[in-house]
This record gives structure tokens, C-alpha cells and sequence, in this order.
């Protein structure tokens, strides 16, 4: 069995094989948060009463969702094409189907280019402003692609910026104005993520970080735990302000019911980190690690019955 990021993959697996992997569903798990102003909506928006305006809402953010898992898929068909060289030195990268030439640059490019165009249609369906945000977070990633990602904390905080875009079309998506703390609290807890992904590579590259990813380079161990310590604080503190200083939160305070949730999730991956390299795919990490993955569930469960009962 060979593995790409952690997924085990057989050996000579068929091209179509190659294509999903390299589409990285996985990954898709960064792309509900444009669920997020649905979520704090409630009660705002719509109502449990009316579901009728609940399934034409979710109906459009769903179509937000698949076309940011289309867009963001072609990314990475994008960057495993330019990566192709660098990823052969990776004891793990180096079995992705384009690094292994399983998919052909040809084929690849195609299938990147035909997702970019579901991607962007498929937001243009949603509406106009939600495909202008759609076709920043493309040029932004393609940015980072290209040249950014080999520029130290500039790389960090564009590979960031994308978490905070998926919200805006969110709230694009619904007609809703969302608080400018919930931007904060995904924009630093996004910054969280980005760190340990880098410090995971780092300990896995070990003697030559340097050469697998050349912004490795730049960093040190000691530097991305002092700035993983910052965005942690910086996360929690601008999700407890959200909880009772937005606008669109029960006036009695209830939401700050949902910190504990948030703050556990934290001090987990914090946890994570300091034992593993996992953090070098948090997109794994949700989904794999049962504490984690019932910390966030629980959150969603609590901040959808303040929503619907304090509101």
C-alpha cells in the first residue's frame, strides 16, 4: 500500500482512481464553512417554522459549497502539475498520482480547467457577487500557487485568506450581513491551521525542509509555536466577543454556551501537535480524530438550539 497525505492508496490504481485523489475530497471539509452564515442566521433569516424559506436558503448554499469544492479542487490539480518535482523528494508526496505519473500532465490540466468552469458557473447560478468572490479566492490561490507560497508568513496568511472568502460567499449566498467578529475568529483560527500545517511539515521533512518546500527554509520550530500560540489566543478571544458582542446573537448572552466547545477544540489540536506530525493535514484531522470531531459537532448542536430557542 503506498499513501498520499495519509490516505492509502493501492498500488497501480487506475487513472480515474488518480483524478479523485488528486481532486482531494478530503479537503472539501474547508468548504462548509460557507454554512456558517446559514447557521447564525437562524431566527434572522428563517425560521424553524418557516422551512419552506430554510430548503430555498440551504439550496443556495449547498450550490455555493459544490462550486468552491469544484474551484478548489482544480487548485489542487494546479499545484500538484507546478509541485510535480519537489513532491517526488516527500516520502509522502511523492505517491500522489501526478508526482508518481499515474495522470498525465495533459490529462490534468484538463480536468483542471473543466472544474474552474463548473466551479465559476455554478456560483454565477448562485448570484453575481458570489461568483466575484469565487473568482478572487481563484486568482488569490492561484497566487499562492505560483509565487506566494515561497514567500515566509505571506504564504500563511493568503493560504488563510481562502477559509475567510468561503464565509463571504456564504454570506453572499443568503443576502445576510455577518459580524465582522465571526470574520475574525475564521480568519485567526485559519491562521492556527496554516501554522501547524507548517510545523508538521517541518518535523516531517526534518534535514531537508528546505528542499521539499522552499519556505521551509525560513521557518523554525520555536517561531511557528510562538506564532500558533498567538493565533490560539487571538482565535478564542475573537469567538468570545462574537458570542455576545454581534449584532445577530440572543440579546440574553446564550452563545457563549458554545465557548467550552471551542476551547477544547483548541487545546485538542494543540495537543495533537505537540505528540504528531498529523497537523501537516488538519482537512484529515477533523474528520479522523473522535474527540475533535465530536468537540465541533457538539458546538454546531449547541449554537443551533440557542439560535432556535434564545432568538
Amino acid at each position: 500500500m503506498a499513501s498520499t497525505l495519509g490516505v492509502a492508496i493501492p498500488r497501480g490504481f487506475s487513472v480515474v482512481r488518480g483524478l479523485v485523489m488528486t481532486a482531494r475530497p478530503w479537503q472539501w471539509t474547508k468548504n462548509f464553512l460557507v454554512f456558517l452564515p446559514l447557521i447564525f442566521s437562524l431566527g434572522e433569516r428563517w425560521t424553524l417554522a418557516d422551512l419552506n424559506m430554510f430548503a430555498g436558503l440551504a439550496g443556495r448554499s449547498t450550490l455555493t459549497f459544490l462550486a468552491f469544492c469544484a474551484i478548489s479542487s482544480s487548485v489542487y490539480f494546479f499545484n500538484d502539475i507546478m509541485d510535480r518535482e519537489h513532491d517526488r523528494l516527500h516520502p509522502r508526496k511523492r505517491f500522489r498520482p501526478i508526482a508518481s505519473n499515474v495522470v498525465p500532465i495533459s490529462l490534468a490540466n484538463i480536468v483542471a480547467v473543466g472544474l474552474v468552469a463548473i466551479g465559476l458557473i455554478g456560483s454565477v447560478i448562485v448570484g453575481f457577487e458570489v461568483a466575484l468572490v469565487a473568482l478572487v479566492y481563484l486568482i488569490a490561490s492561484f497566487a499562492y500557487t505560483t509565487k506566494v507560497k515561497h514567500l515566509v508568513i505571506l504564504d500563511v496568511i493568503i493560504l488563510s485568506s481562502g477559509f475567510i472568502f468561503r464565509v463571504v460567499a456564504g454570506s453572499m449566498a443568503i443576502d445576510v450581513v455577518t459580524s465582522p467578529w465571526l470574520y475574525i475568529t475564521v480568519g485567526s483560527g485559519a491562521l492556527f491551521l496554516v501554522l501547524g500545517k507548517r510545523l508538521g511539515e517541518l518535523k516531517t521533512a526534518g534535514d531537508s525542509a528546505a528542499t521539499q518546500r522552499e519556505v521551509l527554509g525560513f521557518y523554525t520550530p520555536e517561531i511557528l509555536n510562538q506564532l500558533i500560540t498567538i493565533t490560539a489566543t487571538s482565535t478564542m478571544m475573537a469567538y468570545a466577543l462574537y458570542t455576545f458582542a454581534a449584532g445577530n446573537v440572543p440579546a440574553d448572552k446564550s452563545m457563549m454556551l458554545t465557548i467550552p466547545f471551542v476551547v477544547f477544540g483548541l487545546f485538542r489540536y494543540l495537543f495533537i501537535m505537540s505528540k504528531s506530525v498529523d497537523s501537516e493535514s488538519p482537512e484529515l484531522l477533523l474528520i479522523k480524530d473522535l474527540p475533535l470531531l465530536a468537540a465541533i459537532s457538539l458546538w454546531g448542536i449547541t449554537a443551533l438550539a440557542v439560535m432556535a430557542v434564545a432568538r
